[in-house]
């Protein structure tokens, strides 16, 4: 099931725990959508024979863009790539969407939003540096809803500092009377470049208990299983019949392109990724040199994605397709590892695959490590 993902990298304010690719600075917006279009009728060439079944634009935030911006992009789209039977996402931030924005989107072919919540908590909101509040947040699913969206996901936030547990439960409550088809529910992390990880140096925010946003994973899945909610990858959760088909791409290792500053792809065992500089990617397509650094995978790059990939997701590993990478010595010392696993309760054999105890999923990286070769 191939994916198309476009990566939209501006933002109205920088949320502090954000280490993706993006700018506030709205003044080269223009020609970096250029740029963007540009590089979508290029690589249109060479996959004119790949049939997409899904469309996600991602950033950054892809709704802050005017609607006009939004349809000469993806006018490109529908007109270069085969896209059937598609689930086609957008990115949206609360305080963006409006009534005549809904509209424009339902016009230009997306069914689907993914919306930042975050928390509900005014407070933490503000502290992070979000440009909405709880009542935005209620408020705008409102309107899709009453606009003609039908499908959405919502993000919540665990693990902010100073939080508590009946907090988190409050959260959680809050998401569960909106009631989406999918929820994806992340660790809030402190990652090196971001604000975050910078006042946090400087004293400004306190660590966080680690046993403690493991309690908030846990009472998550709790709470959310109990709700009907299908936990079907470490962060994700959905109705039955409702997973993201865009996201399951990347965890099953089926082919995706990535157009815009800092996309990736992969298609074929090779893997590349486009420069996470505006202004390099754009001079790079606009004097038609390359924009984009890549690498062919080798048998233990694939073999090792599997398993990083695979260990987060219900369905787990699959065996056989571990046996087909590796030769027949290097898959028989793997087994082994994989039966002591078995037998300390870790690991559930199940067909060809071999699936994470639900207990061991807040801490699936240590195993995962385990398992590479």
């Amino acid at each position: 099931m191939p994916g198309l993902y476009v990566h939209i990298p501006f933002c109205h304010k920088a949320c502090y725990y954000c280490n993706f690719h993006f700018s506030t600075n709205l003044k080269s917006l223009r020609s970096t959508l250029s740029a963007i279009r540009k590089e979508a009728e290029l690589q249109a060439e060479k996959f004119r024979d790949i049939t997409f079944n899904t469309l996600y634009f991602g950033g950054g935030t892809p709704s802050l863009l005017d609607l006009d911006y939004l349809s000469e992009l993806i006018s490109v789209i529908w007109s270069e790539y085969k896209l059937h039977s598609i689930e086609s996402t957008l990115e949206a931030n609360p305080e963006d969407i409006t009534s005549k924005k809904l509209e424009g989107w339902l016009k230009l072919g997306f069914d689907r939003l993914s919306i930042g919540i975050q928390t509900f908590d005014d407070a933490q909101l503000k502290t992070f540096n979000r440009n909405h509040t709880s009542s935005q947040a209620r408020q705008c699913i409102d309107v899709a809803k009453k606009t003609g969206f039908k499908h959405f996901n919502l993000d919540l936030i665990f693990g902010f500092p100073g939080q508590t547990l009946q907090q988190w439960d409050d959260d959680l409550q809050k998401m569960l009377e909106i009631g989406p088809e999918h929820i994806s529910v992340y660790a809030l992390t402190r990652e090196e470049g971001t604000a975050y990880n910078h006042l946090y140096k400087k004293g400004m925010f306190k660590d966080v208990d680690e046993t403690l946003v493991s309690d908030m994973f846990y009472l998550a899945r709790e709470r959310l299983t109990q709700a009907g909610y299908l936990h079907y990858e470490v962060s994700n959760y959905a109705l039955p019949g409702h997973e993201a088909r865009h996201n399951s791409n990347y965890w099953t290792g089926d082919f995706y392109l990535g157009l815009g500053p800092s996309a990736h792809s992969y298609i074929h065992n090779t893997r590349w990724w486009n420069f996470s500089n505006n202004a390099l990617y754009e001079k790079a397509l606009f004097t038609k040199q390359k924009w984009y650094e890549e690498e062919t995978l080798t048998n233990k790059n694939r073999f090792n994605e599997i398993i990083i990939t695979g260990i987060r997701t219900s369905k787990g590993i699959s065996i056989e397709k571990c046996k087909n990478i590796l030769d027949f010595d290097e898959f028989s010392d793997w087994y082994m590892k994989v039966e002591s696993l078995i037998k300390k309760g870790i690991f559930k054999l199940e067909d060809d695959r071999i699936i994470l105890h639900p207990d061991y999923l807040f801490i699936s990286d240590t195993f995962a490590v385990q398992l590479l070769i």
